[in-house]
């Protein structure tokens, strides 16, 4: 989750932003407990407009995108119903408009799906989960579908120190050989 805000939180009016008051962001109602609560209690206060649709249809999120989205947010297999939605046609209508989209691969992760190849801007993955071993270590990932995106992310993990220390690193590497 961690990942996650720095994915969305805005930044300073000098810098190039990845959103700013008035924005909305468009996510689908079944996602983890604490992105909700960053989009409702966190970022509504800077002036984003968290918008939530429980229909897993494309039409749900087509009649919802207008000019003010800059970000969409999925999960796939969502947590805790485990809805499964389809990522290519939701990235389509998402880039129509011009905003991005951001999957949450965690259950899911990379042996299984790639969001990506599927459309994707932007994919985190709980690293805390599968992918680590579920509690040796926690942590996250964030994956850009290109330098340009990845370079806001390289900025914000700079300004905000979010890197795993050496052991977590070790735990990570021992994780993704088993």
């Amino acid at each position: 989750m961690g990942q996650s805000v720095r994915l969305l939180r805005p930044a300073p009016r000098r810098r190039q932003q990845s959103s700013q008051p008035g924005d909305k962001v468009l996510a689908y109602t079944d996602v983890y407990g604490g992105t909700y609560r960053v989009l409702k209690q966190v970022f509504d206060a800077y002036g984003l407009v968290s918008v939530f649709t429980d229909n897993v249809s494309p039409k749900a999120f087509e009649s919802l995108i207008d000019d003010q989205t800059k970000i969409v947010w999925l999960e796939s297999p969502t947590n805790p119903l485990l809805r499964c939605l389809d990522i290519t046609a939701i990235a389509d209508i998402t880039h129509k408009v011009g905003a991005l989209l951001a999957v949450d691969n965690t259950f899911a992760t990379p042996a299984l799906q790639l969001p990506i190849d599927l459309g994707a801007d932007y994919v985190v993955h709980s690293t805390s989960k599968y992918i680590g071993g579920h509690s040796d270590v926690t942590g996250g990932a964030v994956v850009a579908k290109n330098d340009a995106l990845f370079e806001r992310i390289l900025f914000l993990q700079n300004v905000f120190g979010g890197v795993p220390g050496p052991l977590d690193c070790i735990l990570f590497s021992v994780a993704s050989r088993r």
